[in-house]
């Protein structure tokens, strides 16, 4: 029997081979124009994104192929397998001096300092690449600094990720530096990173002068409220940044504060990212206020704080006026029943904000019923018209509800200590008592995630069938 051996699709050259190796010359000269047809419309599209891995395309093919390659992945795999890849240095190298590359992907990789050094030697003469992805590779602050004499020269660049790896200070000193002259980066991920208050003074140096930067992650480092002080005071004349990410570094209520005076005139940053900063009742209150003049932020993350009841009546306050924030995420901050029907009563005059998350923060039934009464107010905001249909409101409204409750009231009933082990009945009550809702569920459905999935699917039949009734809530009887 003859053995059938594997060619991967990407290998053409290969298939060519054997295919002329089995005709004859006449055969070969009709099949050398289809060849040319197949080189011209696949092999193109075939070698657009590349993955190195010992069952992908050789080596060889690739190689040969390069003109093609826009979009080049190394994963760490790829140097598990005994397989005829050059050195990682080396193949860098070869890639960014010869090739057309626009996305480079290396995470998971181990880069040391000889890898660094050649991305760097790269990066200076190098003008395709646009992307580049060193997450999860070891990099510290030797590479950084490498390759930080890089950017300061390289036109190209748009994105580059160095998240979860060993930069400290002295790193993201060196990348602020570049950020000063560097005039085409826009993307900047530094998350899971020892970046320490030193390390974000210098960043927010460079980002009073850099005019490009439209997305700085830094969360899980470890600048704390000095460090979030200083980058306030750069957000007051940096007017470029939409997007930043403080999240897990330990801010406390006094660099939400200084964050706060900014936002107050900041007319740019439209996304801030807070979770996990230990923010309580003062730093709520100072977010509070200035969302009242602040006409540009639309999503705040502050999930995982201690806000508690109180701050969540301060930020229910400025909801009843603000505008323009669409989502909020309040999740594990203790605001209990009080806090939610405080945050209730702003949701039945405001139509703007469409993701609520409060989830894990012990509702209660109170908070359950107010919010329920709250969502069946917004969706009275709007009537269908004479003609039957539904006015644009309603429509843009009823799903991001939708959303709000299911973050809110399914986890409060799954997750309920008095949860009966028999079957249950439960109902979605609406704007009538009689509409048939009723679902029964068996003893053996009865576990949380069970319970959760079936909540969500229920839910949106619902809807799906109900559109213009107003809205529901999970409840035992």
């Amino acid at each position: 029997m003859t053995k059938i051996s594997r060619t991967h699709p990407l290998d053409l050259h290969e298939i060519h081979s054997r295919i002329a190796r089995s005709l004859g010359l006449k055969d070969l000269a009709f099949c050398a124009r289809v060849s040319q047809d197949w080189n011209d419309s696949f092999t193109p599209l075939l070698y657009k994104s590349v993955v190195l891995l010992e069952q992908g395309p050789s080596m060889e093919s690739v190689e040969s192929n390069k003109h093609h390659v826009r979009h080049l992945t190394i994963p760490s795999a790829t140097y598990e397998y005994p397989s005829p890849i050059p050195e990682l240095d080396e193949l860098v190298s070869n890639v960014m001096a010869s090739w057309v590359l626009t996305t480079l992907i290396l995470d998971g990789n181990s880069i040391r300092d000889s890898e660094s050094e050649a991305l760097s030697e790269g990066l200076k003469t190098n003008s395709t690449l646009t992307t580049l992805s060193l997450y999860n590779t070891s990099i510290g602050d030797n590479g950084v600094q490498a390759l930080s004499e890089a950017f300061k020269t390289n036109s190209t660049l748009t994105t580059l990720d160095l998240g979860n790896n060993y930069i400290r200070d002295n790193g993201a000193i060196a990348l602020s530096e570049a950020l000063k002259t560097n005039a085409t980066l826009t993307t900047l991920n530094l998350y899971n990173n020892s970046i320490g208050p030193n390390g974000a003074v210098a960043l927010s140096e460079a980002l009073k002068t850099n005019l490009t930067l439209t997305a700085l992650d830094l969360y899980n480092n470890s600048i704390g409220p000095n460090g979030a002080v200083a980058l306030s005071e750069a957000l007051k004349t940096n007017l470029t940044l939409p997007a930043l990410g403080l999240g897990a570094n330990s801010i406390g209520d006094n660099g939400a504060v200084a964050l706060s005076e900014t936002l107050k005139t900041n007319p740019t940053l439209t996304t801030l990212y807070l979770q996990g900063n230990s923010i309580g009742y003062n730093g709520a209150v100072a977010l509070s206020k200035a969302l009242k003049t602040n006409s540009t932020l639309t999503t705040l993350d502050v999930k995982s704080n201690s806000i508690g009841p109180n701050g969540a009546d301060a930020l229910s306050e400025v909801l009843k006026t603000n505008s323009t924030l669409t989502t909020l995420d309040l999740g594990s901050n203790s605001i209990g029943p009080n806090g939610t029907v405080a945050l209730s009563e702003a949701l039945k005059t405001n139509f703007n904000l469409t993701t609520l998350h409060l989830y894990n923060n012990s509702i209660g039934d109170n908070g359950a019923q107010a919010l329920s009464e709250a969502l069946r107010r917004c969706l009275r905001h709007s009537r269908p018209t004479q003609h039957g249909n539904v006015t644009k409101p309603l429509r843009s409204a009823r799903q991001p509800h939708v959303r709000m409750i299911l973050d809110a009231v399914p986890r409060h009933v799954v997750f309920s200590p008095r949860l009966p082990t028999s079957s249950a009945v439960y109902k979605v009550y609406g704007v009538k008592d009689d509409i048939d809702t009723n679902v029964k569920l068996q003893p053996g459905d009865l576990t949380p995630s069970r319970l959760r999935t079936f909540f969500r699917v229920q839910i949106h039949k619902y809807l799906e069938a109900n559109e213009n009734v107003l809205p529901y809530l999970w409840k035992r009887y």
